[in-house]
């Protein structure tokens, strides 16, 4: 099931994103929260960047993935966006990845990340 996030530690953190931005939530069954996306817009609102999109581990593969993308684009084509990006980055020089060219050798220097001050991707991990 998607939907906006409804639990209240969900609610919050929603508001929180709330100021013109998406943030949606898969839901298994037993309203256990399996993945999530956010996303905030671009350029007046007619690009829109998603950031993060998120799945458990254990249940990668199985479409809720392409579910939360789906949803994303239909709410962005409502509010008129015409473009979708996924970005990354590292400005802030967080990992060992900041300010390195990654080319041609791009899973050499992924294999070797490090986290020199608490950059959030060790959260997927």
């Amino acid at each position: 099931m998607l939907g906006p996030p409804s639990t209240p530690p969900l609610k919050r953190r929603a508001r929180r994103l709330r100021r013109g931005k998406i943030s949606r939530v898969a839901v298994d069954e037993m309203g256990e929260v399996i993945g999530f996306i956010g996303g905030q817009p671009e350029y007046d609102g007619r690009v829109w960047e998603i950031h993060p999109l998120v799945v458990r581990p254990d249940l990668q593969g199985r479409g809720i993935g392409r579910a939360l993308v789906t949803d994303f684009e239909d709410l962005v084509r409502q509010r008129g966006g015409i473009t979708i990006r996924l970005g990354t980055d590292d400005t802030e020089a967080m990992t060992t990845l900041s300010g390195v060219d990654l080319y041609p050798n791009v899973w050499e220097h992924v294999a070797r990340i490090r986290n020199l001050r608490g950059h959030p991707y060790e959260f997927y991990n």
